[in-house]
């Protein structure tokens, strides 16, 4: 019995293009795959090495960083507020869990302030509106991009650096 498998993720290119890499052979081949966008997002890929396995297309326009961050929110209407847990970051979004039964509905301004886990400690707030709500799961758009975010860019770009016991 087989084992199954977790996706490849392939980042596409604005030109949908995308570089996959064989897990078995190890080679790497860029692909345009701009035929399967609005199709599929789950492929399955064979190599010429005979290994077959599924990649996960990712079609986000910035960089999506997976956290584990304290936070906030305050519905700017209500003034009603929570805890969250933000799971993911980028340069134009945010997604959090809250930590309770929430108010929060697609469309809604909040205005969001959390502690980066950088050296610093940096304390970020920022508006931003709910784009999607699944149960306790949100995720939302920043309204205001600065052209140039000094703590968030510094850690969306400086990878945590590993050391294996």
């Amino acid at each position: 019995m087989a084992v199954a498998q977790l996706p490849q993720t392939v980042r596409l290119t604005t030109t949908c293009e995308g570089v996959i890499t064989c897990p078995q052979c190890q080679k790497c081949r860029q692909k345009s795959l701009g035929g399967y966008v609005g199709v599929a997002h789950h492929l399955r890929v064979r190599c010429g090495c005979g290994a077959v396995f599924p990649i996960l297309l990712e079609l986000r326009a910035s960089y999506r960083k997976q956290t584990r961050l304290p936070g906030k929110y305050l519905k700017r209407t209500s003034q009603l507020s929570g805890k969250i847990d933000i799971v993911n970051l980028s340069f134009t979004g945010i997604g959090f869990v809250t930590t309770m039964v929430h108010p929060l509905q697609v469309g809604d301004e909040i205005m969001l302030e959390f502690r980066l886990d950088d050296p610093q400690h940096s304390v970020l707030r920022k508006y931003a509106v709910v784009k999607h709500v699944r149960g306790y799961s949100v995720g939302a758009t920043f309204c205001h991009l600065s052209a140039y975010e000094k703590e968030l860019g510094f850690y969306l770009l400086n990878p945590a650096v590993e050391v294996e016991l």
